[in-house]
Protein backbone atom coordinates (compact mmCIF):
# COMPACT_ATOMS: atom_id res chain seq x y z
CA UNK A 1 0.00 0.00 0.00
CA UNK A 2 2.61 2.40 0.52
CA UNK A 3 4.56 1.67 -2.69
CA UNK A 4 1.06 2.51 -4.05
CA UNK A 5 0.65 5.80 -2.45
CA UNK A 6 4.24 6.72 -3.20
CA UNK A 7 3.76 5.85 -6.86
CA UNK A 8 1.06 8.10 -7.07
CA UNK A 9 2.03 10.94 -5.21
CA UNK A 10 5.34 10.49 -7.62
CA UNK A 11 3.46 10.68 -10.18
CA UNK A 12 1.67 13.71 -9.84
CA UNK A 13 4.73 15.65 -8.80
CA UNK A 14 5.49 14.95 -12.01
CA UNK A 15 2.50 16.38 -13.59
CA UNK A 16 1.95 19.43 -11.33
CA UNK A 17 5.54 20.19 -11.76
CA UNK A 18 5.22 20.46 -15.43
CA UNK A 19 2.50 22.45 -15.50
CA UNK A 20 2.87 24.80 -12.42
CA UNK A 21 6.42 25.74 -13.69
CA UNK A 22 5.16 27.59 -15.88
CA UNK A 23 1.71 26.36 -17.72
CA UNK A 24 2.42 25.82 -20.97
CA UNK A 25 4.55 29.08 -21.55
CA UNK A 26 7.39 27.39 -23.38
CA UNK A 27 8.26 24.81 -25.83
CA UNK A 28 8.42 21.71 -24.58
CA UNK A 29 11.86 20.18 -25.34
CA UNK A 30 12.32 15.92 -25.82
CA UNK A 31 14.01 15.95 -22.66
CA UNK A 32 11.29 16.72 -20.30
CA UNK A 33 9.25 13.70 -21.95
CA UNK A 34 11.85 11.45 -21.22
CA UNK A 35 11.71 12.19 -17.42
CA UNK A 36 7.75 11.13 -17.45
CA UNK A 37 8.66 8.24 -19.60
CA UNK A 38 10.34 7.00 -16.20
CA UNK A 39 6.70 6.13 -14.43
CA UNK A 40 4.39 4.70 -14.87
CA UNK A 41 2.73 5.88 -17.84
CA UNK A 42 -0.61 4.08 -17.76
CA UNK A 43 -1.32 5.32 -14.47
CA UNK A 44 0.12 8.80 -15.09
CA UNK A 45 -2.99 8.62 -17.53
CA UNK A 46 -5.54 7.43 -15.73
CA UNK A 47 -4.91 10.11 -12.60
CA UNK A 48 -5.13 12.51 -15.50
CA UNK A 49 -8.18 11.45 -17.15
CA UNK A 50 -9.52 10.90 -13.41
CA UNK A 51 -9.01 14.13 -12.88
CA UNK A 52 -10.69 15.55 -15.99
CA UNK A 53 -13.83 13.50 -14.90
CA UNK A 54 -13.84 15.33 -11.48
CA UNK A 55 -13.74 18.61 -13.02
CA UNK A 56 -15.13 18.20 -16.45
CA UNK A 57 -16.06 21.93 -16.73
CA UNK A 58 -12.19 23.07 -15.88
CA UNK A 59 -10.53 24.28 -18.86
CA UNK A 60 -7.33 24.67 -17.34
CA UNK A 61 -7.11 20.99 -15.78
CA UNK A 62 -8.29 20.02 -19.97
CA UNK A 63 -5.27 21.60 -21.27
CA UNK A 64 -3.17 20.19 -18.75
CA UNK A 65 -4.19 16.69 -19.82
CA UNK A 66 -4.32 17.96 -23.61
CA UNK A 67 -0.23 18.90 -23.20
CA UNK A 68 0.73 15.69 -21.81
CA UNK A 69 -1.07 13.36 -24.29
CA UNK A 70 0.26 15.44 -26.97
CA UNK A 71 3.81 14.36 -25.25
CA UNK A 72 3.13 11.24 -24.46
CA UNK A 73 1.56 10.70 -28.11
CA UNK A 74 -2.16 10.72 -27.31
CA UNK A 75 -2.85 13.29 -30.09
CA UNK A 76 -6.22 12.34 -31.02
CA UNK A 77 -7.42 12.35 -27.29
CA UNK A 78 -5.41 15.81 -27.09
CA UNK A 79 -7.25 17.21 -29.73
CA UNK A 80 -10.58 15.96 -27.89
CA UNK A 81 -9.83 18.23 -24.72
CA UNK A 82 -8.40 21.09 -26.36
CA UNK A 83 -11.68 21.19 -27.90
CA UNK A 84 -13.91 20.73 -25.07
CA UNK A 85 -11.11 23.23 -23.13
CA UNK A 86 -12.09 25.73 -26.20
CA UNK A 87 -15.91 25.44 -25.99
CA UNK A 88 -15.39 26.34 -22.14
CA UNK A 89 -12.97 29.03 -22.26
CA UNK A 90 -12.25 30.14 -26.37
CA UNK A 91 -8.89 32.35 -24.28
CA UNK A 92 -8.08 29.92 -22.36
CA UNK A 93 -5.38 28.15 -24.57
CA UNK A 94 -4.10 31.12 -26.21
CA UNK A 95 -3.90 32.86 -22.45
CA UNK A 96 -1.31 30.07 -21.32
CA UNK A 97 0.61 30.07 -24.34
CA UNK A 98 -0.73 26.52 -25.85
CA UNK A 99 -0.80 28.45 -29.16
CA UNK A 100 2.11 30.03 -29.26
CA UNK A 101 3.37 34.07 -28.59
CA UNK A 102 1.60 35.35 -31.77
CA UNK A 103 -1.88 34.06 -30.18
CA UNK A 104 -1.06 35.21 -26.58
CA UNK A 105 -0.69 39.10 -27.76
CA UNK A 106 -3.86 38.34 -29.45
CA UNK A 107 -5.55 37.73 -25.62
CA UNK A 108 -3.55 40.81 -24.58
CA UNK A 109 -4.50 44.21 -25.17
CA UNK A 110 -1.37 45.26 -26.96
CA UNK A 111 -1.90 48.57 -29.58
CA UNK A 112 2.10 50.03 -29.90
CA UNK A 113 0.55 52.68 -32.55
CA UNK A 114 -1.62 54.15 -30.10
CA UNK A 115 1.43 54.93 -27.96
CA UNK A 116 3.87 56.64 -30.83
CA UNK A 117 4.35 59.92 -29.95
CA UNK A 118 4.52 62.86 -31.86
CA UNK A 119 7.33 65.83 -31.00
CA UNK A 120 6.25 68.96 -29.05
CA UNK A 121 5.43 72.21 -30.11
CA UNK A 122 8.08 73.46 -28.02
CA UNK A 123 10.58 70.82 -29.82
CA UNK A 124 9.11 71.99 -33.36
CA UNK A 125 9.89 76.00 -32.52
CA UNK A 126 13.56 74.88 -31.28
CA UNK A 127 14.52 74.85 -34.95
CA UNK A 128 13.62 78.90 -35.18
CA UNK A 129 15.82 79.74 -32.85
CA UNK A 130 18.69 78.86 -35.21
CA UNK A 131 17.37 79.14 -38.42
CA UNK A 132 18.86 81.84 -40.79
CA UNK A 133 15.74 83.80 -41.21
CA UNK A 134 15.70 84.42 -37.14
CA UNK A 135 19.63 84.90 -36.86
CA UNK A 136 19.45 87.58 -40.21
CA UNK A 137 16.56 89.46 -37.79
CA UNK A 138 18.58 89.25 -34.77
CA UNK A 139 21.93 90.71 -36.43
CA UNK A 140 20.12 93.76 -37.52
CA UNK A 141 20.30 96.21 -35.09
CA UNK A 142 17.27 98.28 -33.23
CA UNK A 143 14.90 95.79 -35.17
CA UNK A 144 11.36 96.05 -33.78
CA UNK A 145 10.96 92.86 -35.93
CA UNK A 146 13.32 90.75 -33.80
CA UNK A 147 11.37 91.55 -30.84
CA UNK A 148 8.12 90.59 -31.93
CA UNK A 149 9.05 87.56 -33.41
CA UNK A 150 11.11 86.09 -30.69
CA UNK A 151 7.58 86.99 -28.43
CA UNK A 152 5.70 85.38 -30.79
CA UNK A 153 8.00 82.37 -31.26
CA UNK A 154 7.56 82.15 -27.43
CA UNK A 155 3.47 82.77 -27.13
CA UNK A 156 3.20 79.70 -29.63
CA UNK A 157 5.04 77.40 -27.67
CA UNK A 158 2.98 78.41 -24.38
CA UNK A 159 0.06 78.28 -26.90
CA UNK A 160 -0.86 81.57 -26.15
CA UNK A 161 -1.93 81.67 -30.01
CA UNK A 162 -4.21 84.78 -30.71
CA UNK A 163 -1.42 86.75 -28.74
CA UNK A 164 1.71 85.51 -31.30
CA UNK A 165 -0.83 86.05 -34.30
CA UNK A 166 -0.77 90.06 -33.40
CA UNK A 167 2.68 90.26 -33.10
CA UNK A 168 3.03 88.21 -36.36
CA UNK A 169 0.63 90.37 -38.40
CA UNK A 170 2.48 93.40 -36.48
CA UNK A 171 5.74 91.66 -38.29
CA UNK A 172 3.59 91.65 -41.93
CA UNK A 173 2.71 95.25 -41.75
CA UNK A 174 6.45 96.21 -41.25
CA UNK A 175 7.80 93.64 -43.34
CA UNK A 176 4.67 92.01 -45.89
CA UNK A 177 6.62 89.18 -47.40
CA UNK A 178 8.54 88.34 -44.05
CA UNK A 179 8.69 84.15 -44.79
CA UNK A 180 9.78 83.34 -40.88
CA UNK A 181 6.36 85.34 -40.05
CA UNK A 182 3.98 83.94 -42.76
CA UNK A 183 5.28 80.13 -41.70
CA UNK A 184 4.48 80.69 -38.29
CA UNK A 185 1.26 81.62 -38.88
CA UNK A 186 0.56 78.53 -41.32
CA UNK A 187 1.72 76.61 -37.86
CA UNK A 188 -0.79 78.41 -35.78
CA UNK A 189 -3.69 77.91 -38.35
CA UNK A 190 -2.22 73.80 -38.16
CA UNK A 191 -2.89 74.18 -34.51
CA UNK A 192 -6.19 75.46 -34.54
CA UNK A 193 -6.89 72.95 -36.94
CA UNK A 194 -7.58 75.32 -39.81
CA UNK A 195 -5.72 73.01 -41.93
CA UNK A 196 -7.32 74.72 -45.29
CA UNK A 197 -5.95 77.89 -44.27
CA UNK A 198 -3.27 76.36 -43.38
CA UNK A 199 -2.22 74.21 -46.33
CA UNK A 200 -3.36 77.03 -48.26
CA UNK A 201 -0.44 79.55 -46.86
CA UNK A 202 1.78 77.28 -46.63
CA UNK A 203 1.99 76.16 -50.40
CA UNK A 204 2.13 80.17 -51.44
CA UNK A 205 4.71 80.15 -49.59
CA UNK A 206 7.04 77.22 -50.71
CA UNK A 207 6.21 78.24 -54.19
CA UNK A 208 7.81 81.47 -53.29
CA UNK A 209 10.62 80.43 -51.51
CA UNK A 210 10.99 76.69 -52.71
CA UNK A 211 14.20 76.11 -50.78
CA UNK A 212 12.55 76.73 -47.48
CA UNK A 213 12.67 73.41 -45.56
CA UNK A 214 10.90 74.35 -42.24
CA UNK A 215 8.33 75.55 -44.59
CA UNK A 216 8.29 71.90 -46.07
CA UNK A 217 8.03 70.82 -43.04
CA UNK A 218 5.07 72.60 -41.74
CA UNK A 219 2.90 72.07 -44.66
CA UNK A 220 3.40 68.38 -43.96
CA UNK A 221 1.94 68.37 -40.66
CA UNK A 222 -0.95 70.43 -42.18
CA UNK A 223 -1.76 67.63 -44.64
CA UNK A 224 -1.23 64.99 -42.22
CA UNK A 225 -3.98 66.77 -39.96
CA UNK A 226 -6.27 66.51 -42.77
CA UNK A 227 -5.22 62.24 -43.10
CA UNK A 228 -3.47 62.97 -46.67
CA UNK A 229 -0.53 61.08 -45.76
CA UNK A 230 1.19 60.80 -49.19
CA UNK A 231 1.52 64.76 -49.49
CA UNK A 232 2.65 64.93 -46.26
CA UNK A 233 5.59 62.31 -46.65
CA UNK A 234 6.04 63.70 -50.27
CA UNK A 235 6.80 67.36 -48.00
CA UNK A 236 8.77 65.83 -45.63
CA UNK A 237 10.92 64.38 -48.45
CA UNK A 238 11.65 67.78 -50.26
CA UNK A 239 12.28 69.33 -46.34
CA UNK A 240 15.06 66.44 -45.90
CA UNK A 241 16.36 67.07 -49.44
CA UNK A 242 16.57 70.26 -48.94
CA UNK A 243 17.98 70.29 -45.37
CA UNK A 244 19.76 66.58 -44.60
CA UNK A 245 20.23 67.40 -40.78
CA UNK A 246 16.58 68.67 -40.31
CA UNK A 247 16.03 65.62 -37.85
CA UNK A 248 12.07 67.38 -37.28
CA UNK A 249 11.74 66.06 -41.06
CA UNK A 250 13.28 62.42 -40.40
CA UNK A 251 11.27 61.49 -37.52
CA UNK A 252 7.93 63.16 -39.00
CA UNK A 253 8.56 60.83 -42.28
CA UNK A 254 8.93 57.57 -39.49
CA UNK A 255 5.41 58.49 -38.12
CA UNK A 256 4.26 58.90 -41.35
CA UNK A 257 5.64 55.83 -42.89
CA UNK A 258 4.19 53.56 -39.68
CA UNK A 259 0.80 55.13 -40.79
CA UNK A 260 1.17 53.96 -44.24
CA UNK A 261 1.98 50.38 -42.91
CA UNK A 262 5.84 51.02 -44.26
CA UNK A 263 7.61 49.85 -40.98
CA UNK A 264 10.38 48.96 -42.17
CA UNK A 265 10.81 53.01 -43.80
CA UNK A 266 10.01 53.96 -40.29
CA UNK A 267 12.46 52.22 -38.80
CA UNK A 268 15.42 53.73 -41.31
CA UNK A 269 13.87 57.18 -40.21
CA UNK A 270 14.07 56.32 -36.67
CA UNK A 271 17.72 55.04 -36.57
CA UNK A 272 18.70 57.95 -38.10
CA UNK A 273 16.83 60.79 -35.91
CA UNK A 274 18.51 58.62 -32.85
CA UNK A 275 22.19 58.68 -34.90
CA UNK A 276 21.87 62.40 -35.24
CA UNK A 277 20.83 62.98 -31.85
CA UNK A 278 20.41 60.38 -29.63
CA UNK A 279 19.14 61.01 -25.93
CA UNK A 280 17.54 64.63 -26.92
CA UNK A 281 14.64 62.19 -28.98
CA UNK A 282 13.50 59.86 -26.29
CA UNK A 283 10.36 59.93 -28.34
CA UNK A 284 12.01 58.25 -31.42
CA UNK A 285 13.63 55.39 -29.17
CA UNK A 286 10.14 55.33 -27.55
CA UNK A 287 8.62 55.09 -31.59
CA UNK A 288 11.05 52.62 -32.90
CA UNK A 289 10.65 50.08 -29.69
CA UNK A 290 7.04 49.97 -30.66
CA UNK A 291 7.40 49.52 -34.35
CA UNK A 292 9.90 46.88 -33.45
CA UNK A 293 7.46 45.74 -30.94
CA UNK A 294 5.03 45.61 -33.90
CA UNK A 295 7.30 43.88 -36.71
CA UNK A 296 7.81 40.88 -33.70
CA UNK A 297 11.31 41.89 -32.83
CA UNK A 298 10.58 41.54 -28.84
CA UNK A 299 14.28 41.84 -27.77
CA UNK A 300 15.09 45.37 -30.00
CA UNK A 301 11.70 46.43 -28.55
CA UNK A 302 12.68 45.75 -25.25
CA UNK A 303 16.22 47.59 -25.73
CA UNK A 304 14.44 50.83 -26.79
CA UNK A 305 12.01 50.65 -24.34
CA UNK A 306 14.55 50.21 -21.61
CA UNK A 307 16.33 53.75 -22.50
CA UNK A 308 13.06 55.40 -22.72
CA UNK A 309 12.37 54.29 -19.02
CA UNK A 310 15.45 54.60 -17.91
CA UNK A 311 15.61 58.55 -19.11
CA UNK A 312 11.82 59.10 -18.28
CA UNK A 313 10.32 56.85 -15.59
CA UNK A 314 7.17 58.98 -15.47
CA UNK A 315 5.40 57.65 -18.88
CA UNK A 316 2.94 55.17 -17.81
CA UNK A 317 2.33 53.89 -21.18
CA UNK A 318 5.71 52.87 -21.46
CA UNK A 319 5.56 50.78 -18.48
CA UNK A 320 2.69 49.38 -19.62
CA UNK A 321 4.45 48.17 -23.07
CA UNK A 322 7.32 47.03 -21.57
CA UNK A 323 5.02 44.73 -19.31
CA UNK A 324 3.56 43.26 -22.46
CA UNK A 325 7.00 42.23 -23.24
CA UNK A 326 7.83 40.59 -19.96
CA UNK A 327 5.02 38.44 -20.01
CA UNK A 328 5.67 37.17 -23.46
CA UNK A 329 9.18 36.78 -22.48
CA UNK A 330 7.92 34.45 -19.77
CA UNK A 331 9.02 37.03 -17.46
CA UNK A 332 5.66 37.04 -14.96
CA UNK A 333 6.71 38.85 -12.28
CA UNK A 334 8.42 41.47 -13.76
CA UNK A 335 5.13 42.00 -16.13
CA UNK A 336 3.31 42.52 -13.18
CA UNK A 337 5.55 45.15 -11.49
CA UNK A 338 5.25 46.89 -15.27
CA UNK A 339 1.79 47.03 -15.18
CA UNK A 340 1.80 48.27 -11.26
CA UNK A 341 4.12 50.95 -12.04
CA UNK A 342 1.29 51.97 -14.85
CA UNK A 343 -1.34 52.05 -12.73
CA UNK A 344 0.87 53.50 -10.34
CA UNK A 345 1.81 57.01 -13.20
CA UNK A 346 -1.76 56.74 -14.57
CA UNK A 347 -4.75 55.02 -11.94
CA UNK A 348 -7.39 55.39 -15.38
CA UNK A 349 -5.01 53.51 -17.58
CA UNK A 350 -7.72 50.97 -17.90
CA UNK A 351 -5.66 48.62 -20.32
CA UNK A 352 -3.04 47.94 -17.64
CA UNK A 353 -5.41 46.61 -15.04
CA UNK A 354 -6.58 44.29 -17.49
CA UNK A 355 -2.65 42.97 -19.19
CA UNK A 356 -2.05 42.73 -14.92
CA UNK A 357 -5.03 40.59 -14.76
CA UNK A 358 -3.82 38.02 -17.57
CA UNK A 359 -0.25 38.23 -16.12
CA UNK A 360 -1.86 37.03 -12.59
CA UNK A 361 -3.37 34.41 -14.36
CA UNK A 362 -0.41 33.48 -15.82
CA UNK A 363 1.24 32.98 -12.40
CA UNK A 364 -1.89 31.60 -10.79
CA UNK A 365 -3.02 34.38 -8.83
CA UNK A 366 -6.51 33.86 -10.19
CA UNK A 367 -8.23 36.36 -7.10
CA UNK A 368 -6.31 39.24 -7.86
CA UNK A 369 -6.62 38.36 -11.67
CA UNK A 370 -10.48 38.97 -11.64
CA UNK A 371 -9.94 42.11 -9.14
CA UNK A 372 -8.05 43.52 -12.30
CA UNK A 373 -10.49 42.33 -15.00
CA UNK A 374 -13.13 43.96 -12.91
CA UNK A 375 -11.58 47.10 -11.93
CA UNK A 376 -10.96 47.28 -15.70
CA UNK A 377 -14.74 46.27 -16.73
CA UNK A 378 -15.91 49.24 -13.89
CA UNK A 379 -13.82 51.78 -16.13
CA UNK A 380 -15.71 50.68 -19.27
CA UNK A 381 -12.77 48.58 -20.87
CA UNK A 382 -14.56 45.91 -23.03
CA UNK A 383 -12.22 43.73 -23.24
CA UNK A 384 -12.47 42.84 -19.68
CA UNK A 385 -16.31 42.32 -19.54
CA UNK A 386 -15.98 40.00 -22.80
CA UNK A 387 -12.98 37.94 -20.38
CA UNK A 388 -15.09 37.86 -17.02
CA UNK A 389 -17.69 36.16 -18.01
CA UNK A 390 -14.96 33.21 -19.13
CA UNK A 391 -11.93 33.63 -16.63
CA UNK A 392 -13.57 34.43 -13.10
CA UNK A 393 -16.03 31.26 -12.66
CA UNK A 394 -14.69 27.83 -12.50
CA UNK A 395 -13.97 27.20 -15.42
CA UNK A 396 -10.18 27.54 -14.50
CA UNK A 397 -10.21 25.78 -11.39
Amino acid sequence: MMNLIMRSIAINIVVFTFVSSQLFAQPIKSKHVEGYLQYDLEYALFLLNNEVAQYPESAKTLLKVAKFKQMTGFESEASEHLLQASRINPYAADLYGFNGLQNRLNVLYSTPSKYMQTLSIVQRMNYYYSSSHYLEIKEEENNMVYGLLSNAIKDIEEKRLDAAVVKLDSILLIEPYSPIALDLKGVILTMQQRYDEAISLLSNLVADEPDFAIAWYNLSIAFKGREEYIKAKECLDMAIALRSDLTKAYFERAFISKILDDKEAALKDYDKVIAMQGDKYMEAYLNRGLTLKLLGDYDGALEDLNKVVNNSPDKAEVYKNRGNIYLLFGKYERAVEDFTKAIRLDENLAEAYYNRSIAYFIIHEDNKACEDLEKSDEMGFELAADKIQFFCNNALH
